[in-house]
């Protein structure tokens, strides 16, 4: 991996050496150096030296997850809304079907116009013979048009030919997010066993399991839905049996406020409900903060909130980048956040901030060069893009 500034000279190689070891930089003190290993410290400053990926380019992604985390408390919670990923809730397989030697040509064109993503074209074909790859097809040209009913007519008609574990999957994915509960069922018990299969009869299993109390899912179905997902990934965007339970909770007790219907009983749900996450990652808390914060309850709102922001904090000032002399500044400024935080300040807190979320170089995961003191110096190749590339570390 290639590092160079935009405004000057300075440049450096990170990755396996070409005559052995390791060419490496020091993101504190943004000096290069060769290496014997990958764990490899600056023998300047001491500070682990980047032999890959430096670890500055998640530099912007923690800043808005520092600045998201203390706009929630401070009541603002769309900000970090707007960085929680879109876990599906019921997954599909849409892979078009395979041609074969002999196709007939309606059938062979319809298959080339799915494959590109020509869902018009595909829907256009004529004079097709029946053959179930065709309705696969065109169940995945309408799916992807958001012609969700046709889409499943043409899995059904698929189905009709003989059991396929796509179809299946396929029409009760659909089924599910239309609310059809005993028709997704039927096909998930027949979607086969691989990981999307058994996800969506325990995500189904969830849904259920909420439908039948207004308080929190039974523990026994939690167990059951977890027992059909598999291990649980940590994943930030990976869907879990908890996280689905705590994303269903939210929007019901959401609508209920919406609608004056929120009471204590509520509130007493969605804590019970904070032990259903398998993990306790900041994203798992996050999705906690943003419902309170939501809710305008704002002590468990500083309850969820405060610990999250100091710890996000305390790790970017822990950053060999960010005890540098080049993000001097913004050490200040995280440091500012931090004491504000720990005197629950939030506003105080992501103001110190404000300046540094505007940083065009932290938003092009660069950093401020410590050489010129002008530009900016982060990634801007990768060995073999160039010609003579192979002669890098001379």
């Amino acid at each position: 991996m290639h590092l160079a500034c935009d405004g000057c000279e300075a440049a450096a190689w990170t990755g396996p050496a070409p005559a052995g070891g390791f060419d490496a930089w020091c993101e504190r003190c943004q000096s290069a150096h060769a290496a014997d290993s990958a764990a490899a410290a600056c023998p300047a400053c001491g500070s682990p030296l980047a032999t890959g990926t430096p670890r500055f380019v998640e530099l912007w992604g923690r800043l808005q997850m520092l600045d998201g985390a203390l706009r929630a408390w401070d009541g603002e919670p769309e900000p970090l809304a707007r960085l929680l990923p879109m876990r599906p809730r019921f997954v599909s397989d849409l892979t078009p079907p395979a041609a074969r030697p002999g196709d007939p040509d309606p059938l062979a064109a319809l298959l080339e116009a799915v494959r590109t993503g020509r869902w018009g074209d595909a829907l256009a074909v004529a004079d097709l013979d029946g053959d179930p790859r065709a309705h696969a097809a065109l169940a995945i040209a309408r799916e992807r048009r958001g012609e969700t009913a046709l889409a499943a007519g043409e899995w059904t008609r698929a189905l009709e030919s003989g059991e396929w574990e796509q179809a299946r999957l396929a029409r009760g994915s659909l089924r599910a997010r239309a609310a059809d509960g005993a028709g997704a069922a039927a096909d998930f018990a027949l979607a086969g066993t691989s990981a999307a299969a058994r996800w969506n009869r325990a995500s189904l299993a969830v849904h259920q399991a909420l439908a039948k109390t207004p308080g929190a899912p039974e523990q026994r179905a939690i167990a059951a839905a977890r027992a059909e997902a598999g291990e649980a990934p940590e994943f930030w965007s990976e869907p879990t049996v908890g996280r689905l339970a705590w994303d269903l909770l939210a929007e019901r007790t959401l609508a209920r406020r919406e609608a004056g219907e929120f009471t204590d009983f509520d509130l007493h749900v969605l804590r019970e409900a904070e032990d259903l996450f398998e993990h306790a990652t900041f994203w798992d808390r996050a999705m906690v903060l943003v419902t309170y914060s939501r809710l305008e309850l704002h002590g468990d709102v500083s309850r969820v909130a405060m610990p999250a922001a100091l710890a996000l904090a305390s790790e970017l000032l822990a950053e060999p980048a960010v005890k540098g002399e080049a993000l001097a500044p913004f050490a200040a400024s995280v440091t500012a956040a931090y004491d504000a935080a720990h005197a629950r300040d939030p506003r105080r807190a992501w103001r110190a901030l404000y300046l540094w979320m505007r940083d065009e170089r932290l938003q092009r995961y660069r950093l401020p060069c410590a050489a010129c003191r002008r530009g900016s110096i982060g990634v801007d190749g990768f060995a073999g893009e160039e010609p003579g590339d192979e002669s890098r570390g001379g």
